[in-house]
């Protein structure tokens, strides 16, 4: 591996040497750029349960009543079975047996949460529901906007009357997972209206000055526990709300529970029905259950955790989601927002996490916004507006409509991507290189004079364009022109390159072994570092003609991804090694990479929210080790070591030699601190390496120098194992100190493990 001083891994020299024991020499005469807080951004897609069952606070699926739920077959099937598998896991007393048979942590489709309980869409229930009361009592009707449920009355109850849910009056129920232990208090609403009446256009009610029937709303037990007493159809909390009138109007509720009468992991069921005349039918448009403790209709647990994590940066909303994404669906009052498909990845997008919604969590989590466009199905008018909304004085037509929103104050995003993998014909509206070069140059210049701000403006790039052309990859759309076009006919309006190292475990790596591919993939950043992103940010240096700053990269989705269950992924521990690899190569280097963020939040390696927990995957928590090192700067270092070669490159690699087994990071942190950052590629072995940190300043000498440090070991004997609903806990790093005598430490790096070091410079004795 050679030094050519101003490439991109000029701070991390390599010689093989299979038959030396792993050393590493840190010099701080040669040192990189202070890390910013965007390289450990995060990315935020509506995809998956990211919104609905995960960000945001709302407990129901599908409250919007949607009659077609956008699923494919496979999709219904596997939520469904996350479902059962979420249930069994429950009644065995949290057993994780039946989620290990069986789990997706991160079904594709939206909408729909990790899991659905109830999959009756027989008679025109919309699928999340079931429906209660008489046969025939519930069917489809139309709402507001769109979906909705009519209930026919005929059936009446005084509360000291009640009988089975089930043999009652029409009504829904959906099987929800309330977590009172943490609120225990739900605020309900609903949007309704009376059909039918004494007469016909007379208003129902008002004319005899009473309402015409009750809509009730409770939730009841779902299961049997008869070890402890406590029958299914037990009711926990239920109250009734007069309905007046055929107009559109909002019904409220509150219903409070106990948390010792709910078991962690417990569905319970939410239901609503119409107590009312056989005359007269309830139709219900859009309903809601939300812990009373939301914040501003987020999950109150899922921002805190945020809040305490590394998120320097947030994405969003996509991602290939962005291609048909229009903004202003997603702007104006929640419930006069429309449900429509989520055309990217199946299921349902109902819009209740919008602009202003997101730009209120960039603030309660102290993330800076990163806004991408839709430059797919998109037009750069709309973009433009979108940057006026954001940014524009209320005296401008976009600022004008932000205040009316309830925002009068500019948002001032400054951080603006144009378009999602527009190159791939997975993508709405791609497109081929020169096509893309100059939608990038139209839209770039109408943002820009649509902010009173600077932007930055992000150009999406492609990784593909860096591999060989083979027929191997006709899937993809790639020509080896993409970046070209895009510096010929846009280098002027270019802050940015936005790249995703998303490398596959399966395309192209059929006939490997386990070990091989895992090698193969954890190659791919190598080749990036040795290659790829060097050879791109030359052309880029040549491009630039004026006096603006360089051109500079951003890895804005990374994560080993592929449908390969005996191999590494972003959502099992072998996503471990690979995000500190890339980490260790984007922060070496932070002058000319100054933005990434994983794939993805609450997908991929993410936060993960089901059956009523939060837990994390080990890419998640790889991320939050990294907090230190945000303002360190990076130093070189030199490394001997044993490595391999990688014959078959995934889809995203080429045919690499002498690749490390360890990736090895040192800094030197604000405070004075030493960090170092050691990822192991090896899938086997254990590794001992010494690291030589004399020349930092810990001297030598038997008596000079002598310190401790810090140990953070993160290791696991499986990389194909995935944290769960009953296993939050699988992945729990280990604490330990190691002595450096002689400015020298020795660190045992597990197989496929991580460690950090940290070393106060200022304790070394004298």
């Amino acid at each position: 591996m050679s030094d050519r001083g101003s490439d991109v891994h000029a701070l991390l020299t390599y010689v093989r040497d299979d038959a030396a024991p792993p050393s590493v020499v840190v010099d701080p005469a040669r040192r990189g750029t202070a890390v910013g807080p965007a390289v450990l951004g995060n990315f935020f897609e509506h995809m998956s349960y990211a919104t609905a069952g995960g960000m945001a606070a709302e407990l129901l699926l599908n409250p919007t009543f949607a009659r077609d739920h956008g699923l494919s077959d496979a999709q219904r099937r596997e939520l469904v079975a996350n479902g059962r598998s979420l249930v069994r896991s429950f009644l065995a007393g949290g057993d994780p047996e039946p989620l290990d048979e069986h789990w997706v942590s991160s079904p594709l489709a939206s909408g729909f949460g990790a899991a659905v309980l109830d999959d009756d869409t027989v008679g025109g229930v919309p699928l999340g529901w079931s429906a209660i009361g008489r046969w025939g009592a519930m069917n489809a009707a139309v709402g507001r906007l769109g979906g909705a449920v009519r209930l026919a009355g005929g059936e009446s109850e005084t509360p000291d009357e009640r009988v089975d849910l089930d043999d009652g009056p029409a009504g829904v129920r959906q099987g929800v997972f309330p977590t009172p232990w943490r609120c225990p208090r739900f605020l309900v609403s609903a949007w309704v209206r009376i059909s039918g009446g004494p007469s016909v256009g007379e208003p129902v009610g008002e004319t005899v000055g009473r309402p015409a029937g009750e809509l009730e709303v409770g939730l009841r037990r779902r299961l049997s526990q008869p070890s402890s007493g406590r029958p299914a159809g037990d009711l926990l909390a239920a109250t009734r709300i007069p309905i007046i009138g055929e107009d559109w109007t909002v019904a409220t509720a509150e219903l409070t529970i106990d948390a010792d009468v709910v078991s962690r992991g417990e569905p319970i069921d939410f239901f609503l029905r119409w107590i009312g005349p056989g005359s007269t039918s309830l139709v219900v448009d859009r309903a809601s259950l939300m812990p009373a403790d939301h914040r501003d209709g987020f999950d109150a647990a899922v921002v805190e955790l945020m809040a305490g994590a590394a998120v320097g940066q947030l994405r969003w909303p996509g991602g290939n989601f962005v291609s048909y994404y229009h903004w202003r669906d997603g702007v104006g009052p929640v419930e006069d927002r429309p449900t429509y498909p989520n055309r990217a990845w199946g299921g349902l997008e109902y819009h209740v996490i919008g602009t202003d919604e997101y730009l209120s969590l960039c603030e309660m989590v102290g993330a800076r916004p990163h806004i991408t466009v839709n430059s797919g199905t998109g037009t750069p008018e709309e973009a433009a507006a979108w940057v006026e909304y954001c940014n524009g004085p209320v005296t401008s037509p976009m600022g004008a409509l932000r205040a009316r929103n309830g925002h009068p104050e500019s948002y001032g995003v400054t951080v603006w991507e144009v378009g999602n993998e527009n190159f791939a014909d997975w993508q709405g509206g791609y497109v081929g290189s020169t096509e893309n070069a100059r939608r990038f140059a139209d839209f770039a210049r109408q943002m820009r004079a649509a902010s009173p701000m600077e932007l930055t403006v992000l150009a999406c790039g492609n990784w593909f364009d860096f591999v060989d052309l083979d027929i191997r990859h006709d899937h993809l759309t790639t020509d080896h022109r993409w970046h070209d076009e895009l510096l010929r006919l846009g280098a002027q309006e270019i802050d940015l390159i936005s790249l995703h190292s998303l490398p596959s475990n399966d395309v192209l790596l059929h006939g490997c072994t386990d070990r091989e591919a895992h090698e193969s993939v954890h190659a791919q950043v190598v080749s990036g570092e040795r290659a790829f992103l060097p050879d791109l940010l030359a052309r880029c240096d040549t491009a630039r003609t004026t006096g603006r700053p360089p051109i500079g990269l951003a890895i804005t989705e990374w994560g080993p991804l592929g449908d390969h269950p005996g191999r590494l992924n972003v959502v099992n521990f072998g996503g471990a090694a690979y995000a500190a690899a890339l980490l260790n190569m984007v922060m070496r280097n932070a002058d000319r990479i100054p933005m990434a963020s994983p794939n993805g939040l609450m997908h991929g390696g993410a936060i993960k929210k089901a059956g009523g927990v939060i837990y994390t995957d080990p890419q998640f928590d790889v991320i939050q080790h990294y907090a230190d090192f945000v303002g360190a700067v990076p130093l070189w270092c030199h490394f001997v070591g044993p490595g391999y070669d990688v014959e078959h490159p995934t889809d995203l690699g080429r045919v690499e030699r002498d690749v490390p087994y360890l990736d090895v990071l040192a800094a030197e942190s604000t405070g004075g601190h030493l960090l170092l950052a050691v990822a192991s590629r090896h899938v086997v072995a254990a590794m001992d390496v010494q690291i030589d940190l004399s020349a930092v300043g810990l001297g030598t000498g038997a008596a000079r120098g002598n310190t401790t440090a810090d140990i953070t070991t993160l290791a696991y004997p499986e990389v194909t194992a995935e944290a769960s609903p009953a296993r939050p806990d699988r992945f729990r790093a280990v604490s330990s100190v190691a002595p450096v005598r002689d400015g020298v430490v020795q660190l045992t790096v597990p197989p496929a493990g991580v460690v950090w070091a940290r070393i106060d410079r200022q304790g070394a004795m004298p």
